[in-house]
This record gives structure tokens, C-alpha cells and sequence, in this order.
């Protein structure tokens, strides 16, 4: 079964759209760039990110360390493969400083990163410097003469097309090095308003049109095989902020029937797939639909996240072995070495936010919060801004290989993460168009919502206290209905409270609790979140389980190397003997009668539990496989 959006859907363009999008990104209310309205209206829309501020926390903090890294590094050093291709002088030789691969992606994610951080914060220093970065792709494109903008030799398209065989130049991976130089672009377009990165993208747009023209679906199919990145995304955006049918077309081109086919059928093609040249495919038929209707790709791309979420990810929110999916129903058997490529964390919260916008359910926003903090967060390093390319599940590993882009390193994931880092402010909260408030995070904040006339702060220290208090400023009293998120693990005690008194809400876990009040300059709301201990284990093996609290992984400190992780106790007393830590927020210890790291372990010894996202240096343990005390008789 094939579809063609093409030939399915109507199309029609209008000069300025109420309820549009922000180009590769997700609806949001109204947005001056676009000029096609989408077909499908969302029911949820973000808010600009220079409507929310972030206020002092980890976030906040996370954020600032992306900026010194931006900062630092020194551009000379991105530009130097496009110049190399482009035959222009430059004042760098050579590519040892540029990490891997040496393809020119790098300067994409930059300029993505710095287009949002320049969106959150108004930062002129950084938006300077990208600013500048655009005028020298362009002199690069203009040198080569036929719109082509890439940092590896142009001919690397056709060799992967296998339509010449010279194996001197290669790029293993073009398109998607590409898409990483064209997404940049368009966010420095819609995000800061820069001009000539418009047409930059515009003329390298004809140039894949020309590179694909000779080619036929067969072949095309062919090489979408190969990563290629969120080419599809950025032709659909491309095409809603010009109107430019053309830009759909050829979008059309980059739906990889293979993969995205059997989904139609109810079937799952994802066992031994590479996983991050998956995510991106979904996301661009999120973006065909909403932008052209056809249903059929609405249930494809919610087939494939509930495939991803319920039976591929880790306890982390974290998927892949390897960069790849392990085999279905085999998920325990698989935490290994080099376990959850944060790449691939990035483009599942990308496809979630557009899930949550098309249908706002709280499993969306639950499995946003379980990978921000377990995945996104915990991949980067608190004191200098670090970037992970896997973060490690297997018993006795650490956090290693920090990747920073200022001193050269650029994994696809620490691309990716300078883009999270500088966006950390953009799934708080949303609105349905009208008098709806979303909170979908507890993260210490302030929304200026403008339309509303209405400020609200958001003061908190979760998930160290299960608690958020919001204060509400208005210049006149306005009538809003508040939609909480309750957590699907906090089974009990929820509350809210408005200017100290207790609510009588209807919740249940899961769920958002609607708080529907006129709401006037000076109100209070504090949110009660009560935080406990539970155990989590595969859905193919639970036995093997993961200790959480609250939203987080807890992870025990254990010796580098120590692969032993066995738990010997009765399931229902495993977590009695947790005790928090004098001093230290959401520390615990733990009997090593139970939680055992050794077969010697002393009867008094105790271990020591934190979050996932704390640990930096440590090794640690995340799963443990449980014995109960009559085989713990028996077995070591």
C-alpha cells in the first residue's frame, strides 16, 4: 500500500494564517512567515519561545552553558568544508579540529541552536555571529554557481546514487548532512528573521529538485535508505512559508515506502533498523498532514510513536542498542553496551510535541517530562555543558566521552544537544486557541501570554519537592480554564490549592485536572505533586527492574566495570529500606542485603541512590534483575 499526498489532498494558500506553525516546529497561534494554512486545525498550540522565560534551575543553567560553547567556538573552523568545497581561501587548512563527520552538519546545528537561543533570550551577541555564518554560506553558494551549499564534494550525492563509482570522494551519510545546513536556514529565517538565509535555502531547494529529477522512484527509494536526515520536514515548511507547490512534490520524494508502508498495514518493519534515520521520516508526515489532511498519515505517525514508546524505549525514555532497534520483545536481553542515542531522544520530543498539539493527552506530556530529565538533561554535563552521544544503561558503566562543539567535537548528538539546550523553554506550556491554558511542565519559569494580557510565574524546585506554586498577573480579571497535568504516576494525595485553599478536583493519574475560575491579578495556585519510590521492569522481563521517583531514574553508584546487579528480596519490601539522605534532595541509601553489587556484600554496608541525571563521573547501576529470598538460597 502506497499513498501520495500529492494526488490526495487539496492544497490552498491564504496570505496570513490565524492558526499556522512556526517552521519546523509545531502550531502555534499566529506566525507572519507562513502563507499556507495548515488543513488539519491543531487543538493545541505552542507558545513562542519569546513568550517564556526560564527562571534560575537546571534548565536555565543548562542553557547558559550552551551559550558559552556557541560563544567559543570558533566559527573559522565550521566554515573551513564549505569554503574547502567552494574554492575560497580560508584561514583554517585542514579537518582534525572539526570531529566527526567532517561534512560541514555542524555549522547547521549552530546556527538551529543559535536561532533559538536568540528566539528565548534576545541575545544579540549570538545572533551576530549567526548572522554572520549565513553571509558566508551564501558566498560559498554563489562561488559554486549551481545553488549546491554542503561542506563534502557536490559528486558525494551522485556516488551514494550510485551513478558514478569514484570512491575518492565520499560522504556517507550527505542528505542528511545537508538537511542539518537547510533546517538551519529556515529556523534563522523564521526564528530571526534573516532574509538571505531564505534565499540561501531557496536556491540549494532547486538544487536538490535538479539532483532528484533525473532520478526515478525506484532509485529514490533506493537511496532513502540511507540517512538522510529531515529532508521531508524542511521541503513541507519550506513550502508553507512560499507557497511554492513545487517544495511539497519534491518532499513527496523523500517518503521512504519502505519503512513508512508497512505502518499503513499494521505492521512493525523496525527490528535491527538504524533508529535516528527512523524518527525524522514521522516527523515529516506530521508536518505533510498537518499542513495537507490526509488521515492516513495521522494514524501512521501515532502507530510508529506508540510502537517506539511502549515497546522499544528504555526506563529513561531512551531507545537503540548501538544506534539501532534491538529486536521486538527482546528489549532486556539488549541493555548493553552504548545503549540510547541521545539523537534520538531530540526527534522523539519533536514528533511528541506535534502529537500533543494534533491531540493534547497527558501520555504525550508524560513521556515529554520522563525524557527531558532522564535522556535530554542527563546526557549533558552540569558543570561545563558536555554533550553525550550514548548514555550508558548497562550495570558498572559512567557517563564518558563529553563532546563539546567549541573544542571541536561534533557527533550527530552534540548537534542535536546544542539545539535541546538553547529550546528548553518551549514544552512548559500551550493554549487552544481561545481561553485554555496547558501546563504540561513543573519547571520554574514566567509566560507572558500577550493575547490574554496575562503573566504567569512559575516557582518551583521539582522534581527535588513535589510542588509548584503559580502566580498570576493581569492588568483586568480574566476568565481561563487551566488544564494541570497530573502525572500517571502520582497514584494519590494530588492537589491544588488557589490562594491557599484546597480545590475539590476530580483526578485521576493521567489526566489533566481543569481548573475553570476568573482569575485575578495576585492569584495563587500551588500545585501539590506528591513524589514516591516504585519499581519499573520490562514489559518482556519484569524482573528486570529500575527503582524511579517521581519522574526520574535513580541510579546507584557502584565500581566501574561491576556488572552485578541483583535484587534478593520479596517484590512488595524491595523499596522498604529506601531513607533519604540528610542534605541531599532526592538521595537515598539502601540495604545491600537487598540491592546487591557483590556476592560478598556485607549485611551493613549501604548503597547510595540519586538521580540518573546527578550522576557525572560515577559509574552506577540503572537495572537490577530480582531474586526472590528462595532462589536467593540457591543462587549467588
Amino acid at each position: 500500500m502506497k499513498f501520495n499526498l500529492i494526488n490526495n489532498c487539496c492544497l490552498f494558500m491564504v496570505a496570513l494564517a490565524t492558526e499556522s506553525t512556526v517552521v519546523g516546529d509545531v502550531p502555534h497561534w499566529v506566525d507572519k512567515t507562513i502563507v499556507v494554512s495548515n488543513q488539519v486545525p491543531a487543538k493545541a498550540y505552542a507558545f513562542d519561545l519569546n513568550q517564556v522565560r526560564l527562571l534560575d534551575g537546571p534548565f536555565k543553567q543548562a542553557r547558559e552553558l550552551d551559550r558559552e560553547n556557541l560563544l567559543k567556538t570558533d566559527l573559522n573552523f565550521l566554515y573551513y568544508p564549505f569554503r574547502r568545497e567552494a574554492k575560497l581561501p580560508s584561514p583554517v587548512k585542514g579537518s582534525d579540529k572539526l570531529g566527526w563527520p567532517v561534512t560541514g552538519h555542524a555549522l547547521g546545528h549552530y546556527l538551529s541552536a543559535s536561532a533559538l537561543l536568540w528566539r528565548n533570550t534576545g541575545d544579540a551577541e549570538i545572533k551576530q555571529r549567526a548572522d554572520a555564518a549565513v553571509e558566508v554560506l551564501a558566498q560559498c553558494q554563489a562561488a559554486n554557481g549551481d545553488g549546491y551549499i554542503g561542506g563534502f564534494p557536490e559528486k558525494s550525492i551522485l556516488e551514494l546514487e550510485g551513478l558514478i563509482q569514484d570512491k575518492s570522494v565520499h560522504a556517507s551519510v550527505p542528505w542528511y548532512c545537508l538537511h542539518k545546513v537547510y533546517a538551519g536556514l529556515l529556523d534563522m529565517y523564521v526564528l530571526t528573521g534573516n532574509q538571505q538565509a531564505l534565499q540561501v535555502l531557496k536556491q540549494a531547494a532547486g538544487w536538490v529538485e535538479n539532483n532528484l529529477s533525473h532520478l526515478n522512484d525506484q532509485q529514490v527509494e533506493e537511496i532513502l535508505k540511507t540517512e538522510q536526515g529531515g529532508m521531508k520536514e524542511v521541503l513541507v515548511n519550506l513550502y508553507s512559508v512560499t507557497g511554492k507547490k513545487d517544495y511539497l512534490k519534491l518532499a513527496e520524494r523523500f517518503t521512504h515506502h519502505a519503512v513508512v508502508d508497512p505502518f499503513l498495514e499494521g505492521k512493525d518493519p523496525l527490528d535491527g533498523l538504524h533508529a535516528n534515520t527512523q524518527f525524522p521520516k514521522f516527523i515529516g508526515l506530521a508536518r505533510q498532514y498537518e499542513v495537507a489532511g490526509d488521515a492516513s498519515l495521522s494514524n501512521v505517525v501515532a502507530a510508529f510513536w506508540n510502537n517506539v514508546v511502549n515497546d522499544r524505549s528504555y526506563v529513561t525514555g531512551g531507545n537503540s542498542v548501538r544506534e539501532h532497534f534491538s529486536p521486538k520483545g527482546h528489549l532486556s536481553e539488549n541493555v548493553t553496551v552504548n545503549t540510547t542515542e541521545t539523537c534520538n531522544e531530540y526527534n522523539m520530543l519533536k514528533l511528541t510535541r506535534h502529537l500533543f498539539c494534533l491531540d493534547p493527552r497527558v501520555k504525550y506530556a508524560d513521556y515529554y517530562e520522563r525524557t527531558l530529565y532522564n535522556q535530554i538533561l542527563s546526557a549533558r554535563n552540569p558543570d561545563d555543558g558536555g554533550q553525550l552521544y550514548f548514555q550508558q544503561l548497562e550495570s558498572g558503566r559512567s557517563k564518558e566521552k563529553w563532546g563539546f562543539i567549541s573544542q571541536g567535537a561534533c557527533s550527530c548528538c552534540c548537534g542535536t544537544g546544542l539545539e535541546s539546550a538553547a529550546k528548553f523553554a518551549d514544552s512548559i506550556y500551550f493554549n487552544d486557541g481561545g481561553d485554555g491554558l496547558f501546563i504540561n511542565l513543573f519547571i520554574p519559569s514566567v509566560l507572558d501570554w500577550k493575547h490574554q494580557g496575562l503573566s504567569l510565574r512559575q516557582e518551583t524546585h521539582y522534581p527535588e519537592e513535589g510542588r509548584s506554586m503559580f502566580l498570576f498577573s493581569c492588568q483586568r480579571p480574566r476568565s481561563l480554564t487551566v488544564n494541570v497535568r497530573h502525572p500517571w504516576w502520582v497514584l494519590s494525595g494530588f492537589q491544588i490549592l488557589i490562594n491557599g485553599q484546597s480545590q475539590d478536583i476530580t483526578s485521576s493519574p493521567g489526566s489533566f485536572v481543569q481548573v475553570g475560575r476568573t482569575w485575578r491579578n495576585g492569584d495563587r495556585m500551588e500545585v501539590v505533586i506528591p513524589m514516591t519510590l516504585r519499581l519499573e521492569g520490562f514489559q518482556d522481563n519484569p524482573n528486570r527492574v529500575a527503582v524511579m521517583y517521581g519522574p526520574l531514574v535513580m541510579a546507584a553508584v557502584t565500581e566501574a566495570g561491576n556488572r552485578y546487579a541483583v535484587l534478593k528480596s520479596e517484590r512488595a519490601h524491595i523499596l522498604d529500606g529506601f531513607r533519604p539522605v540528610k542534605g541531599k534532595p532526592v538521595e537515598f541509601t539502601a540495604s545491600a542485603e537487598v540491592f546487591r553489587t557483590s556476592t560478598t556484600n556485607a549485611v551493613a554496608q549501604l548503597i547510595r541512590f540519586k538521580p540518573l541525571l546527578n550522576m557525572v563521573n560515577e559509574a552506577y547501576v540503572v537495572y537490577w534483575d530480582v531474586q526472590n529470598p528462595e532462589a536467593s538460597a540457591t543462587q549467588p
